[in-house]
């Protein structure tokens, strides 16, 4: 979170990003937190199973900030990530820009 404060205080990132960067973020941290406690072998692979859904979704409600419908829970977190990535390519693109011998 200290990275997303210095890239606004610096100008790089404007305030309603860096909501957005903070709440993908805590979102993703318990997205991880859930697929830990169910137990799995994979702990960091995504679950595609109705049943792991069902229960990811149930622990990301019991945390009572994230309520997703299981059936929902892969395109939002698609969505997460694709905001994530964009932000991080206008930002990375914007200083490549300055420093063209990196790209």
């Amino acid at each position: 979170m200290n990275g997303i404060a210095r890239l606004v205080s610096s100008g790089h990132l404007d305030s309603a990003t860096a909501q957005t960067l903070r709440e993908n973020y805590i979102f993703l941290r318990t997205l991880e937190s859930g697929i830990r406690l169910m137990n799995w072998t994979a702990r960091h692979d995504f679950p595609t199973d109705g049943q792991s859904l069902k229960r990811l979704s149930y622990l990301l409600g019991s945390e009572g900030r994230f309520s997703v419908a299981a059936h929902q829970l892969p395109a939002t977190v698609a969505r997460v990530q694709k905001e994530n990535r964009q932000v991080f390519q206008r930002i990375f693109s914007r200083w490549l820009d300055h420093f063209p011998q990196l790209s």
